[in-house]
């Protein structure tokens, strides 16, 4: 089986603190947070977005995941 690297993109809500992780951050524009659904994403929270690297199975693709961490 082999596996390869894919790279996705982790941003934190700036309300909640919730942490996000998506291979296709560019959809959140515009969108809700899915955890506190009052901050709404903008381009400048893509640009403030850290780059993660998952690895997969071939064939297999990653899923958008969300991290809700309460302070």
């Amino acid at each position: 089986m082999k596996r390869k690297l894919t790279t996705e993109a982790k941003l934190i809500c700036p309300e909640c603190s919730a942490v996000i992780v998506t291979p296709r951050p560019e959809v959140l524009v515009w969108e809700l947070c899915p955890a506190c659904k009052s901050h709404i994403w903008d381009t400048y929270d893509l640009m403030l977005a850290e780059v993660v690297q998952v690895k997969t199975s071939q064939g297999e693709h990653p899923k958008p995941v969300m991290r809700a961490h309460i302070n």
